[in-house]
């Protein structure tokens, strides 16, 4: 996840300030999911359990296709423009002290659960006799229910955790998650709330991958595109653990025909040097 480092672009002291107010909510979430214990299933697929007794559970993930091309052989799967929609099983079992509050923006504490997760993989669609179609349709079905989305602006977030913010802040970000802070970047498939935000702001919207957990909004605001692809290029690999990086590249939603388009990034990281270089 994105932390606290501003990196060096070709642009004025607002884009560094910029970074840190993008990356400061964000801290906080992976601080207050890093309270949880190491994630478990007590309950497996075993050649007696029936189709039935999963299938309410069924939601997805998103993963990079290129950088998770081995696990992608095992596992069932959709290709979404560079990423790949991935099927889990979403059971949730321990309690934890905390979680967020979609109506207030706040980190409560207080009776929630923890969700596990487990991949589904080839061998249990065998067991359960059906097709990747059905399974693709099931999960569609179910992953509103099982990780409703959550969006807020940056400062209303910074502002609801008890900081004092700025209400008039001239950056204009939002963060796109899941209630549960955990596999978050799967909402811009099955929300509206990218949409709903672009018709608001009347404007495209910039998608930044800022892990597989959360996601960045940006309206086309006087935004560099270029900027934003060196900004996710340089942090991903100098903040992000590399299982929870999403994509190098960033995504564009267009009003016009309602879709969301990758834009390719110019950038590449060079693991000899450690510096993002453009191709």
């Amino acid at each position: 996840m994105f932390l606290f480092k501003c990196v060096s672009l070709p642009s004025s002291g607002s884009m560094a300030t910029l970074l840190f107010t993008i990356k400061l909510p964000i801290f906080i979430l992976y601080l207050a999911y890093s309270l949880h214990k190491e994630r478990r299933i007590n309950m497996y697929v075993k050649k007696d359990n029936t189709f039935d007794q999963f299938k309410d559970y069924i939601g997805y993930r998103l993963i990079n296709r290129k950088n998770h091309e081995a696990q992608l052989q095992l596992c069932p799967h959709k290709a979404f423009l560079d990423l790949a929609k991935v099927y889990v099983l979403k059971l949730t079992e321990e309690p934890t002290q905390h979680h967020l509050n979609k109506v207030s923006g706040k980190i409560v504490f207080g009776p929630e659960f923890e969700a596990n997760e487990m991949d589904i993989d080839n061998s249990m669609l065998k067991t359960w006799h059906i097709a990747l179609e059905e399974l693709d349709k099931i999960a569609e079905k179910n992953i509103s229910r099982l990780a409703p989305s959550f969006l807020c602006k940056n400062v209303d977030l910074l502002s609801a955790m008890g900081l004092d913010i700025e209400k008039n802040s001239p950056f204009t970000e939002y963060i796109l998650t899941n209630i549960d802070a955990w596999d978050g970047a799967a909402t811009m498939l099955y929300t509206d709330d990218i949409a709903k935000l672009a018709e608001k702001k009347e404007s495209d919207v910039y998608i930044l991958p800022s892990s597989v957990h959360e996601l960045l909004l940006m309206p086309y605001e006087n935004v560099d595109a270029d900027q934003l692809c060196q900004m996710v290029c340089e942090i991903n690999h100098s903040q992000v653990a590399d299982n929870e990086i999403l994509s190098d590249n960033i995504y564009q939603y267009s009003r016009k025909d309602k879709k969301i388009h990758l834009i390719k990034t110019p950038y590449v990281f060079n693991k000899i040097n450690g510096a993002v270089e453009r191709r």
